[in-house]
């Protein structure tokens, strides 16, 4: 019998299995079917852990006892990796994802002689970011990394200042604009942890916080409202995403809802 000390030292996936009672452990190697020692450093289940963050509380550590009575510890990355990956997997089979620009293919921040130019744009982006985050209270999900890599995180606030207003319609605009403004945005999200944490990071210096300074044009029309834009700044996102809903826990992880403070 193993001690709780040594438990805790499992994979999450591996507490799991203990807890759900299944010694076979059908759960780690689920975990390890998807694992790829060729996968880019990059790679991971970002599409997991971002709309996870919006739809639960962030889980709290706990003892649980499975039904042969064995106590199994599971800490606050534990749970949130075993909640990560329910969504990777789950979400990616459901419908109803609701995104704005298509994934850039290829290209990097160190250069390269393609870019995905202006497919997300930036009047879209701007009205998505105040109506979601502004208006309804609701964050949404970002590909923060312009090109091939995808870096999926959870947007929480933003802050714009305009930097220039009545501005000439430029080439190109909408034919309805009659103006134009220029504006700066810090665009707030949730990166990831730099440390594998047994307890909480909400509200210590282990919660990391992301900023992106994005500028753009706004084109306005007669009536006051946003027709279209263009990005000024080389840096922008690829695309924009949610799912109003969350899945049902089905499957080898149906007991989790157990695990978590919802």
């Amino acid at each position: 019998m193993m001690s709780l000390e040594e438990l805790a030292l499992l994979s999450p996936s591996e507490k799991y299995d203990i807890y759900s009672g299944q010694y076979n452990y059908p759960m780690k190697k689920l975990v390890y079917k998807s694992v790829s020692k060729r996968a880019p450093d990059w790679a991971g289940i970002c599409h997991g852990w971002a709309p996870a963050s919006t739809h639960h509380n962030e889980p709290t550590p706990k003892i649980v006892t499975n039904p042969d009575g064995i106590q199994v510890p599971f800490g606050t990355a534990d749970i949130a990796g075993l909640l990560s990956y329910f969504y990777a997997k789950q979400y990616e089979h459901e419908d109803g994802i609701n995104q704005v620009g298509r994934r850039c293919s290829f290209g990097s921040w160190l250069g390269g002689t393609r870019t995905c130019d202006e497919d997300l744009n930036a009047g879209a982006f701007h009205i998505i970011m105040t109506n979601m985050i502004g208006l309804r209270n609701q964050g949404f999900m970002v590909d923060v990394d312009r090109y091939k890599e995808v870096w999926n995180q959870p947007v929480y606030g933003y802050k714009t200042v305009i930097l220039a207003d009545n501005l000439a319609p430029s080439p190109g605009a909408a034919t309805s604009a009659v103006k134009e403004m220029v504006v700066a945005t810090d665009f707030l999200y949730v990166d990831e942890s730099d440390n594998l944490t047994w307890d909480v990071v909400h509200g210590t210096k282990e919660q990391m916080i992301g900023v992106k300074k994005y500028q753009y044009r706004l084109e306005i029309n007669s009536a006051g409202l946003i027709v279209g834009g263009a990005w000024e700044s080389k840096d922008r996102p690829d695309f924009l995403w949610n799912k109003p809903k969350a899945p049902a826990f089905t499957g080898i992880l149906s007991l989790l809802p157990t695990l978590l403070n919802d």
